[in-house]
């Protein structure tokens, strides 16, 4: 499966089982929002910033530095995963 965003296309591995997440109906309008912006699914952009946190944690010796940069983050872990 792949996502295009800004010309960018994203392959994440097949999905597992789900995992439920409780968040604030204002936490949820704006993860839609953003979303519906960027031309993903929520879904989607929660596996992007998740499989980027990943990447941010490993890259830094396991520590998270804060406060996260996830323009910086998104980038490297795109090019992560085409090579």
């Amino acid at each position: 499966m792949g996502v295009v965003t800004g010309g960018i296309r994203i392959m994440f591995p097949k999905k597992g089982t789900a995992l439920p997440v409780r968040l604030t109906e204002e936490e949820r309008n704006q993860l839609v929002r953003i979303a519906q912006e960027t031309g993903l699914t929520a879904s989607t952009l929660i596996r992007l910033l998740i499989s980027s946190l990943i990447a941010h944690y490993r890259e830094n010796g396991n520590m998270i530095a804060l406060p996260l940069q996830w323009k910086n983050i998104i980038t490297s872990n795109q090019k992560m995963m085409k090579g």
